[in-house]
């Protein structure tokens, strides 16, 4: 699903979990690592990557139905 919401920004599933993470209004941060350099370069594009209201309610949607 976050794969689904990623490929049309042409962003990984990782960069659009950690952007709803970062903009999500009930988390106050996120701890976030790598394991390689190019994996730096995601959690930069995360910080800056923005989720549309429509994205944000999609995720929404997906985990009440998965909770």
């Amino acid at each position: 699903m976050l794969t689904d919401i990623g490929y049309p920004h042409n962003v990984s599933a990782g960069v659009v979990a950690v952007a709803w993470t970062l903009h999500n209004p009930v988390v106050t941060g996120a701890i976030v690592g790598s394991r390689h350099p190019a994996q730096i370069e995601d959690l930069i594009m995360a910080g800056e990557f923005r989720l549309t209201d429509s994205e944000m309610e999609q995720i929404q949607k997906f985990l009440a139905e998965h909770a």
